[in-house]
């Protein structure tokens, strides 16, 4: 029997389909090596990056480039072989061969249901990482062979090497730095080490020298960061869009099989260190410094060594251990895995917001804590010049209560409809509730309120001393010893303006000398080592008052009821909304009004926040990215550190 000739619609459709897939797949591959940081347009007067580089650093930038070059046609023709295909000799050497082959393969593979996702949904909601997939078992043995040549055509191409420099770089408003801050940011994985690091460079701005002529052109910060070349890779995007249009929540080992990409994240840093124009952040989580012969180790020691460098030192810690590891492991399993909206869509090779196949472990956030522990007490034991900041993050857990509607109450990771929220900004909005003062509900309340707090050294020494305080309060056993401690706390505990100072060294002076504590051992020492931190500080802040007045900046008087609600003069806090200019609001005393736009020249260089006299905190920022993702807030600093207190 005769089969029936198809018909004219079908044969149409299927021809309409096949010129459809056609004009996609030439879509794709015109997107090859053209990203969206390099043709994104810069705002008036500022400079491609690449542009900052002298030769040298362009070297780096473009290390093993020419190397792959040479050997990309034999690579070429191997892969013919492994594949069975039939050579060329007239092959004319194609740069983008591997790209260009990998996206024909992920069409190809698009059209394919049989791979799909066929678990739970609830599950791929609550558990993403039971919800992926392996790079294999997605492509097949010769699509995942096919991936990684693809990936290292990418990696090894200019274009792919200059836009990730142009995705890791921020301008910063304001004047030209004499001298560039490199900044650490140490953590675990997933803890919010990257926004962290905007807000550090904005404080530091402050502080640094200035270059003379008051040029307003700005500074350039680069970010080396191995996130960055994860997120701009054309390849690693479009193997992810295909595991989720499959309806995987990600590629389980997709890490792993993309290690080529961190080979950027070394040309990018031995770049910026050879361009004095450019200043440098380093999000880290030091997992590798229980090896004490891992490179890591030269890191700080190196940045030493730079020209015309200041080295800030931040790191990230949690209120409550226990939570914070719960609270980072959360947050990396949602940068994870896709979890909601597996609807199919059409590829996009400079796609955004897309999940990061980056799977997070508990044995990482525990390697990447004690190392980052560690690489701060060496800092503190090696570097005289101290510059070091701890930022808190006191996230929590948060659900709405199904039994009471507007009400939230702790999750745990694997609840529904998990919310991030901190924990300080939680038992305001509970407060308010409570007395009807805000109909806000609590993610309107926390996006409204959440802030990062950062505290230098300074402030750092006095959450100690308090400590300290509140150990021998707890010890003491003479009434007149324990009212002079608790004295002596409730004074540190206040803000602490120059005049305030005053007070609490005298106090501690008369307590040494003629009080309770003349001859008790401990508790004269403990006094002692907060009178050495509040003698340094009271110095700070007289040598800033008088510079500022020095600069024309405004003195009024204080009354008791000002100075009661003044911010902490400690305290520079920023606050900045997208398309916004960030300015400083400092005080540096009660009363004193600072203008935003001054200049604070540096005088002396032996504390981050001594030109300003102050610690740096209150900065409510908007995210630049995942705008439900952590706010850090200010940390006690470990006991380990008390050294401190006695300036070592």
């Amino acid at each position: 029997m005769t089969e029936p000739a198809p018909s004219h619609d079908h044969t149409s459709q299927a021809s309409s389909k096949l010129d459809q897939t056609t004009i996609q797949l030439e879509s794709l591959q015109h997107q090859i090596g053209h990203y969206a940081s390099q043709t994104a347009i810069k705002p008036s007067g500022q400079k491609n990056v690449i542009d900052l580089l002298d030769p040298s650093a362009k070297a780096e930038l473009y290390h093993g480039n020419q190397s792959y070059k040479d050997n990309h046609l034999q690579s070429i023709q191997r892969y013919q072989q492994r594949i069975k295909q039939e050579l060329d000799p007239t092959m004319v050497d194609d740069p983008k061969y591997f790209r260009k082959a990998f996206v024909e393969f992920i069409q190809q593979q698009e059209n394919d249901p049989s791979n799909s996702y066929k678990g739970d949904d609830l599950l791929r909601q609550t558990n993403p990482e039971k919800a992926t997939v392996k790079l294999e078992q997605l492509f097949g043995k010769e699509g995942a062979h096919l991936y990684k040549l693809a990936l290292e055509e990418e990696t090894y191409s200019q274009e792919f090497r200059d836009a990730v420099l142009e995705k890791s770089t921020k301008h910063f408003e304001g004047e030209e730095w004499a001298e560039r801050p490199v900044v650490i940011v140490a953590g675990p994985s997933a803890s919010g080490k990257s926004f962290a690091a905007e807000a550090v460079v904005k404080a530091a701005g402050i502080s640094l020298q200035k270059k003379e002529g008051n040029n307003l052109d700005g500074n350039y910060v680069v970010s080396v960061d191995g996130g960055v070349p994860r997120e701009v890779s054309q390849i690693r995007k479009l193997a992810i869009q295909h595991a989720n249009n499959q309806g995987y929540t990600g590629i389980k080992d997709l890490h792993q099989n993309s290690s080529v990409l961190n080979k950027v994240k070394g040309s990018i840093q031995e770049a910026a260190f050879k361009t004095s124009k450019l200043g440098i952040v380093i999000p880290e989580t030091f997992s590798f410094w229980v090896n004490p012969f891992d490179k890591v180790h030269k890191l700080i020691p190196r940045i030493l060594n730079l020209e015309s460098t200041k080295l800030i030192f931040s790191r990230i810690a949690g209120t409550d251990d226990k939570k914070f590891q719960e609270v980072v492991g959360y947050q990396g399993s949602r940068r994870a895995w896709k979890t909601d909206n597996f609807v199919k869509e059409a590829l996009d090779l400079n796609k955004t917001d897309l999940s990061e196949s980056k799977a997070y472990g508990a044995s990482g956030f525990k390697l990447g804590d004690f190392g980052s522990k560690q690489a701060e007490a060496w800092y503190n034991k090696n570097v005289p010049e101290k510059n070091k900041l701890i930022i808190k993050n006191d996230l929590r857990l948060y659900k709405e209560d199904l039994k009471k509607p507007g009400d939230w109450v702790p999750a745990v990771q694997g609840d529904k409809d998990v919310q991030l929220i901190s924990e300080r900004v939680f038992n305001q909005w509970h407060a308010a509730k409570k007395s009807n003062s805000t109909a806000a509900t609590l993610p309107e309340y926390n996006k409204a309120n959440r802030k990062l707090i950062i505290h230098d050294h300074y402030k750092i020494a006095l959450n100690m001393a308090i400590d300290k305080l509140d150990q021998r309060i707890e010890s003491s056993t003479a009434p007149a010893k324990t009212a002079a401690l608790k004295d002596i706390k409730d004074l540190l505990k206040e803000a602490p303006t120059v005049q305030k100072l005053d007070i609490v060294s005298r106090n501690i002076d008369y307590y040494l000398k003629s009080g309770p504590f003349k001859q008790n051992g401990k508790s004269q020492k403990v006094l002692t080592e907060i009178n050495v931190i509040l003698k340094e500080l009271h110095a700070r802040l007289v040598s800033t008052a008088s510079l500022n007045q020095n600069l024309g900046r405004q003195v009024t008087p204080t009354s008791p009821l000002a100075a009661k609600k003044a911010t902490d003069p400690y305290a520079t806090s920023y606050s900045t909304s997208q398309g916004a200019e960030v300015k400083s609001s400092a005080t540096v005393r009660q009363g004193e009004v600072v203008a935003s736009s001054a200049t604070f020249p540096a005088f002396d260089r032996t504390n981050f926040a001594e030109v300003t006299g102050k610690i740096i905190e209150d900065q409510k920022l908007t995210k630049p990215q995942a705008p439900e993702q952590q706010e850090p807030q200010v940390e006690n600093e470990s006991k380990s550190t008390i050294k401190l207190l006695n300036g070592s």
